[in-house]
Order: structure tokens, then sequence, then C-alpha cells
């Protein structure tokens, strides 16, 4: 049996309607390849090159809507906001190198998402685990830095 590929687990979410735990990164949903450098259990950029680039006769529009909810659901859990920053850079990486993106609501999900880190402030601060491990203030440092990456490439800044 070989492993599921990104495009097949993406269709499956999709089937499932269950994007947002694909963006968290929960079974079945994972995919991490060997060599992969995503800090958590899943390469979620692998994941989103998926949906936005690999999946053929589905109606984009209702697929952006069903997107745009996952994120929001997500962002109801702390676990949620590295995951939801993350695909706040990766869509306006898209439209910074004019790649199809998604035309989510990128400030309204900006804003969405500085509310959700202030609500999570002190747990994200003592959160070392993944991307929270090289910063001396856990999860926070890594917002920043996606923060103002998503800003160098045209998208809201949120931390």
């Amino acid at each position: 049996m070989t492993d599921p590929k990104p495009k097949q687990i993406v269709e499956s979410a999709i089937t499932a309607n269950a994007l947002c735990e694909l963006i968290l990164g929960r079974a079945p949903y994972i995919y991490l390849p060997v060599g992969s450098p995503a800090p958590g259990n899943t390469d979620l950029s692998i994941l989103l090159s998926a949906l936005y680039d690999e999946l053929k006769g589905l109606d984009r529009e209702r697929l952006r809507t069903d997107y745009e909810n996952a994120l929001c659901r997500a962002l109801k859990m702390e676990e949620g906001i590295g995951p939801v920053a993350y695909a706040v850079v990766f869509e306006a990486l898209r439209k910074s190198k004019s790649r199809a993106p998604m035309n989510i609501a990128l400030n309204d999900l900006a804003e969405k998402l500085r509310q959700s880190i202030h609500l999570h402030w002190d747990m994200l601060s003592h959160d070392f685990s993944g991307a929270g491990r090289g910063w001396a203030n856990g999860w926070l440092g890594e917002l920043g830095r996606l923060s103002r990456l998503s800003e160098e490439l045209g998208g809201p800044r949120f931390f």
C-alpha cells in the first residue's frame, strides 16, 4: 500500500467537510513526508499547495467560502493560531507572486487572528513546541515573524 498523496488527502478532507481538521493537522489529514522541514505533525505548505493548485473541477467560490469558514473555526482554538497565521502568509505569498490566490478576506481574517492571539497570549508565550521552540517568547516570536513576513509580501499584519 502506498502513502496517500497530498491531493488525495485534501480531496478527502473536502468530501468529508473537514477542511478545519486538515488545517489543524488532525488524523487522517496529516501529511509529513520524509525530510520535511515542517515543525509540526503535518506539512501545511504542501497541503495548501494541493488545495490551491491541484484540485480541478471544483466550484472555486464554494471552495474559497469553505476554506475561509474552516480558517475561522480553527481560530476558535489555540492550536489553530499557528496554522491560520501560516495560511495568511501563504495567501499573501500567492498574491505577491501572481499565482492564483484563493481570494480569502485577508484583512478580516487577520483581525480575527489578532484577537485570537491576544486571547491566548499567555499560553502562546509559554508554548515552546514546534516553531515556538526557537524563540525566547515561544509561539509569540514565531507569530511576530510570520506577521512581518505577511506585511513584506503585501498582506496584512496580524501581530
